[in-house]
């Protein structure tokens, strides 16, 4: 089918609001960074399809076309974690699904944490930690170091994901929620299957359950608290759809029922990025508890168990605490810093 046919074809079904098969939609992901479609017959099959609304094929079939766009990171590591989320919550709070990567490290779990600048917020998790020190633009082959000597590093979207940039300008200009935004967490560079995934909206959790089945997850909880935060919140009950080994399940899960007291989200707000940081070396010294202390340590555990290493998020909980007050998640975050800065190796 040429660019013309596919486009007026695709763009027919959409506003008769029928979904795309999994392989149409893989389709028009490569022949839009094939640039077969103009910026404008791009833009309108992104508005009609977000008015449509994004179904699992469509996201399903959008992300396997850019994984293999991606540059690819190689490591040795199994059981490999990552915490990168939807963002778009618009609740300000500071980078916790950050801090709970190094808390997950620490407690021995190789973690590939793929992440932006802020796009929504004040202050993404690359932002904060290029203020903690850390080469978020470090070589490939820095990065892989940093996993297998580190058990962490950081993969900066835009440098993994250059076929992005077909479509920049049309997101820019478009300047609405596009399927675009659904993807950052279906594409992590070092093929991670094992995941904690945030989003930004309860319905989200069973939708992205489906499209990691559809993708061959291994084990992932895809959450949303009550109070509209992306993470295991501690200030209201929390969505949790889990899909381990091909099964998919629901709960709803209490703070009370890790221990921890319920809390206004107000006390799990960050600010600009030299806060966020302050923040975050402070939980990693344990030299601020409370809510703070009490959300990193709940999502560091929702890390662990989907690893294997332990059979619940509570025992995860206990690894996650001994990570946190040995010091070995700041360790981890001292090594990422001093690694990311080596030089790349000669050829």
């Amino acid at each position: 089918m040429n660019a013309s046919s596919l486009y007026i074809e695709t763009l027919k079904k959409l506003r008769a609001r029928i979904d795309l098969e999994l392989d149409e939609a893989d389709s028009l992901l490569e022949a839009i960074f094939q640039q077969h479609l103009s910026e404008i017959q791009v833009a309108g099959l992104l508005v009609t399809l977000a008015s449509k609304g994004e179904s699992i094929n469509e996201i399903a079939g959008f992300a396997r076309a850019m994984r293999r766009y991606a540059l690819k990171l190689d490591r040795q590591q199994k059981q490999l974690v990552d915490t990168a989320g939807t963002g778009g919550d618009c609740c300000g709070t500071f980078n916790i699904s950050t801090a709970a990567a190094f808390v997950i490290a620490g407690a021995g779990v190789p973690v590939a944490k793929h992440g932006n600048r802020a796009i929504s917020g004040r202050c993404g998790s690359a932002d904060v930690l290029t203020n903690l020190g850390v080469r978020i633009d470090a070589p490939k082959d820095v990065l892989e170091r940093c996993l297998a000597s580190c058990g962490i590093t950081f993969l900066f979207a835009p440098a993994f994901h250059q076929a992005m940039k077909v479509v920049s300008r049309v997101r820019k200009e478009l300047g609405i929620r596009t399927i675009f935004n659904l993807l950052g967490p279906l594409l992590n560079p070092a093929g991670a299957k094992r995941q904690i995934i945030g989003v930004y909206s309860p319905h989200l959790t069973e939708v992205f359950a489906e499209v990691l089945r559809l993708l061959g997850c291994e084990h992932a909880l895809i959450f949303s608290g009550e109070d509209g935060l992306d993470e295991i919140t501690v200030s209201h009950r929390t969505k949790v759809t889990e899909i381990k080994a091909g099964q998919i399940r629901t709960q709803y899960l209490e703070p009370e029922s890790f221990g921890m007291q319920r809390t206004p989200i107000e006390q799990l707000v960050g600010g600009d990025t030299a806060e966020n940081g302050r923040i975050l070396q402070d939980i990693l010294e344990v030299r601020l508890n409370g809510a703070k202390q009490d959300v990193v340590l709940l999502n560091a555990a929702a890390g662990i168990y989907v690893s294997g290493r332990v059979d619940s998020i509570h025992d995860g909980l206990a690894l996650a605490r001994m990570s946190l007050e040995s010091r070995r998640a700041l360790e981890k975050l001292e090594k990422l810093v001093a690694f990311s800065n080596q030089k790349a190796s000669e050829p």
